[in-house]
C-alpha cells in the first residue's frame, strides 16, 4: 500500500512538472511580448519535473520520496545561482566591453585604463 502511494506521488510530480513546462513552452511560443513570466513558469516545471525524477530515484533506495523531491525543487536553483555566478564572463560580454573608465588601445584592441598613456601590453603611447 506504501510502495502504491509512493508510486502516485511520482507519478503526480512529473505530471505537474510537465504540465508547467508545456504551459510555459507554449506562453513563450503564443505571447512573445510576455514570454518572461512564461519562461520561469517553464523553468519552474523544469525543477518539479526534476524532482519528481530524484524523488523517485530516492524511493527506490528507501528513502522519502517528499523529503528528496522538495530538496532538490529547493535546492537546485541555488546551486545553478552559485555555478552562474562563479563562471567568468565571456570576452565579448557587456560586462568586458569598453567603459568610460577603459579605453581600447589602437595597436594591440587591448582595454585598458582611461588614465594611462602607455599601453600595458605593446607599449603603445597615447598623445597628450
Amino acid at each position: 500500500m506504501a510502495r502504491r502511494q509512493e508510486s502516485k506521488k511520482v507519478r503526480a510530480a512529473a505530471g505537474i512538472g510537465a504540465a508547467m513546462m508545456l504551459v510555459g513552452v507554449v506562453g513563450i511560443l503564443a505571447i512573445p511580448l510576455y514570454g518572461g513570466g512564461f519562461l520561469i513558469f517553464s523553468i519552474l516545471g523544469f525543477f518539479v519535473l526534476w524532482g519528481g525524477f530524484i524523488g523517485e530515484a530516492a524511493q527506490r533506495k528507501g528513502r522519502s520520496f517528499l523529503a528528496f523531491f522538495w530538496f532538490s525543487v529547493l535546492v537546485s536553483p541555488i546551486i545553478m545561482g552559485i555555478i552562474v555566478a562563479a563562471i567568468s564572463p565571456l570576452a565579448d560580454s557587456a560586462a568586458v566591453r569598453e567603459s568610460p573608465s577603459t579605453k581600447k588601445c589602437p595597436e594591440c584592441a587591448e582595454l585598458i585604463k582611461a588614465e594611462a598613456n602607455v599601453c600595458r601590453y605593446c607599449n603603445f603611447r597615447f598623445s597628450s
